[in-house]
């Protein structure tokens, strides 16, 4: 009797391992079944479904922010000279570190009548800081830096600029993209831009800069004075972007140097002023062709 119960406690011992296992068994199998299901329902989507997810997660990718400096700047302003060197600075800086970092300087004609005319200078950059002061609630004055349409401060504070400057790299931007092509045809340059993107309420700023300038000045504040500046904005035009693609030209400055120009193409909201896309657009190799 003693046996027979040892042997019988042993048969339950095993049945119930036995049991066990076989639910561990099912348990795997219905997993696995599941997974199977999951691979099923993958294959089983069409191209346009898996490609409408993949645009989903691009839509939501972030790309490493941008800096767009506008300078407000004239030659007849005592305070000037020191924010155009920060400006040439801040240039060099970006080339050497490879940073998006696009400086436009408007020279405004608002000091012409105290005695030296700016030759770069334009009413139509005029009432642009007149614009940003509006929608910013600042005063006019020069030297007045903007960054990304959206931060002022005095032109010649290096602090602020360095600040603002790194503020705007760090930030994320949605990823946005305009294709942009130009040609040159005599004293024209004609441009075409296909956005990639709706963007209603936008304007697209397309902006002719020069570099290696420089003047002496012989009347005015700067009386004496030789004044040097880089990327001064020599033709300027603004497109609203509410069509997906559009054309414009600019009419070349008689003394312009096309080889050392280049194109600052940013796009901006309206209302708000601030700057959502930016691309910068080398002309030297179209100059070279021009020589040929």
């Amino acid at each position: 009797m003693k046996y027979l119960s040892i042997f019988f406690g042993l048969l339950l011992a095993f049945s119930l391992v036995a049991c066990g296992q076989s639910e561990k068994m099912s348990k795997s199998k219905g997993e696995m079944k599941a997974m199977e299901m999951k691979d099923k329902d993958k294959m089983s989507m069409t191209k346009d479904e898996m490609e409408s997810i993949e645009m989903k997660k691009m839509d939501k990718m972030e790309m490493k922010g941008f800096a767009v400096l506008e300078l407000f700047t004239s030659e007849g302003c005592s305070s000037c000279p020191p924010a155009d060197r920060l400006l040439s600075d801040v240039i060099t800086d970006a080339e050497e570190k490879g940073l998006q970092v696009y400086a436009l300087s408007f020279h405004v004609d608002y000091w012409n009548r105290l005695g030296w005319k700016d030759p770069y200078s334009s009413a139509v950059f005029s009432e642009r800081q007149r614009n940003y002061a509006r929608t910013l609630q600042s005063n006019v004055y020069t030297p007045q830096l903007v960054v990304n349409g959206k931060d002022e401060f005095v032109g010649s504070n290096r602090t602020k600029a360095a600040m603002s400057i790194k503020k705007a790299l760090d930030a994320p931007v949605k990823n946005l993209s305009i294709d942009f092509e130009s040609k040159l045809m005599g004293d024209q340059l004609s441009f075409t831009y296909k956005s990639g993107d709706k963007m209603e309420g936008k304007v697209l700023n397309v902006a002719l800069v020069e570099s290696d300038l420089s003047q002496n000045v012989s009347r005015g504040e700067n009386r004496g004075r030789l004044l040097k500046h880089d990327n001064v904005v020599r033709a300027f035009e603004s497109l609203e972007l509410d069509a997906l693609m559009g054309r414009g030209s600019l009419q070349l400055p008689e003394d312009f140097n096309l080889a050392k120009a280049k194109l600052i193409v940013y796009a901006q909201d309206k209302l708000t002023r601030e700057v959502v896309l930016a691309q910068a657009i080398e002309l030297s190799e179209k100059a070279a062709m021009m020589e040929k």
